[in-house]
This record gives C-alpha cells, sequence and structure tokens, in this order.
C-alpha cells in the first residue's frame, strides 16, 4: 500500500482536530502541516502559547526582528495595503527567502509571498 495525497489529508484533519483540542487545553494554538511520498509521512507540529487571546507566530517574530533590513519598520506587521485592486495585510517574513521574503494574507485568506520592494512601494502608498 502506498500513500495518498488523500489519505494524508485525512490523517492531517484529524490530528489538527487533536491538536486544536490540546491547543485549548494549554492555552497555545497548535497547528500541524505533513509533506509525504509514496512510503511516509511526516507531520510538523508548532505550539504557540496565547498572549492576549493571539498566538504569536515564528514568522511575526522574524518580520519584527527583520523588518528594518527590509526597509520597513516593525510597526508596519499587520498593516493593510491594496496590490492589483486586492485588499492585503502584512504577516511575516521568512528571512532564508532572499528574492520573496515577506508573507502577505490576500482577501481570499491565501497566503502568498512578495518582494520586499513591492510590499515598500504598497506601504508607501497608504495613508498614515
Amino acid at each position: 500500500m502506498s500513500l495518498t495525497r488523500a489519505d494524508v489529508r485525512m490523517l492531517r484533519e484529524r490530528l489538527n482536530k487533536l491538536l486544536a483540542e490540546f491547543g485549548d487545553d494549554c492555552e497555545a494554538q497548535v497547528v500541524g502541516n505533513a509533506s509525504f511520498s509514496l512510503n511516509n509521512a511526516t507531520f510538523k507540529v508548532e505550539i504557540a502559547p496565547l498572549v492576549d487571546g493571539k498566538a504569536i507566530t515564528q514568522e511575526e517574530e522574524d518580520f519584527k526582528r527583520y523588518a528594518t533590513s527590509y526597509g520597513l519598520k516593525p510597526e508596519d506587521f499587520n498593516r493593510e495595503f491594496q496590490w492589483a485592486g486586492e485588499s492585503c495585510v502584512l504577516i511575516g517574513c521568512k528571512p532564508r527567502s532572499t528574492k520573496f521574503p515577506l508573507l502577505v494574507k490576500k482577501a481570499n485568506g491565501k497566503i502568498y509571498k512578495f518582494p520586499a520592494s513591492t510590499v515598500r512601494l504598497a506601504l508607501s502608498q497608504v495613508p498614515a
């Protein structure tokens, strides 16, 4: 038997339900992700304690740490802007990604990677 994408998706959904219950018990946000091949699957779990009801993710910490190196301010985290006619929110960064280090959530709920120059330009057009 080999693993299919549907098998891993079903396993991940069941695991996420269990992790959500665990997170509620210990006042933390717990999320899991999976990667797989034909013969095995690897599940990664991230736990972030809740501070005032909100989890501080690694991407948020990284953004606040490295914002100035991208020509931004730590206060730009969660700042809204328009890009290509869509509403976007700056939600973090992946500093190891040199070309597209900034994480942006679009109105459709999907997260995209953006170059720093694009986000700087878009934020410069937003009134302060």
